[in-house]
C-alpha cells in the first residue's frame, strides 16, 4: 500500500488545530436532580436514620444501664436478704426495712420490684419464681389495669 506523504502534509498543515472548549465554571451550572430512590431504599434510609439517632442517644449518657445503676446505688444502702420465714414479724420488719430505703432514694414502683427480687434467696427466690410463672397471664393483666388506671 502507497500512502502519498504529500496529502498528509498537505491535511496536517491545512486543518485548523482542535479548539479546546473552555470550562464553565461549577457555579453557572444548574444542580443536578435529586436522584429517585425506591421504596425499599428510602425505607431503608428511615431505618438507618433512626438507629443513628437511636445511638446518639445511647453515647450521650455512657456508662451503666439505668436497672443497673438502681441496683448499685440501692445495694450501697445495705439492705438485708430476705430467705424467707415462717414468723410474719420477719417478713414485716424485712419489708419495712426496704421500704425505708425506697424512700429514702425516691424508686419508681418498677425499680422497687426489682430490688425486692434481688433480695430474695434460697426458699423466698424459689417462692417468687413458682409464683410468677404460675400467675404470669394475672400480673400482665393486672400490669395493663394499672396502666389504664383501673
Amino acid at each position: 500500500m502507497h500512502v502519498d506523504l504529500r496529502y498528509k502534509v498537505w491535511c496536517t498543515r491545512t486543518m485548523p488545530p482542535r479548539r479546546i472548549r473552555e470550562q464553565q465554571q461549577d457555579d453557572d451550572l444548574p444542580p443536578p436532580p435529586p436522584p429517585q430512590m425506591m421504596p425499599f431504599e428510602r425505607a431503608n434510609m428511615e431505618i438507618l436514620a433512626g438507629i443513628t439517632r437511636l445511638l446518639e442517644r445511647q453515647s450521650e449518657r455512657p456508662g451503666k444501664s439505668h436497672e443497673e445503676d438502681v441496683v448499685e446505688r440501692f445495694r450501697k444502702q445495705g439492705p438485708k436478704e430476705f430467705s424467707g420465714t415462717t414468723d410474719p414479724l420477719v417478713a414485716e420488719e424485712w419489708i419495712r426495712s426496704m421500704e425505708t430505703i425506697y424512700d429514702f432514694m425516691g424508686l419508681t414502683d418498677a425499680d422497687k420490684v426489682r430490688c425486692a427480687i434481688f433480695m430474695l434467696k434460697a426458699d423466698a427466690a424459689l417462692w417468687w419464681k413458682g409464683t410468677v410463672v404460675e400467675l404470669s397471664g394475672a400480673v400482665c393483666l393486672l400490669g395493663l389495669l394499672c396502666e389504664h388506671g383501673q
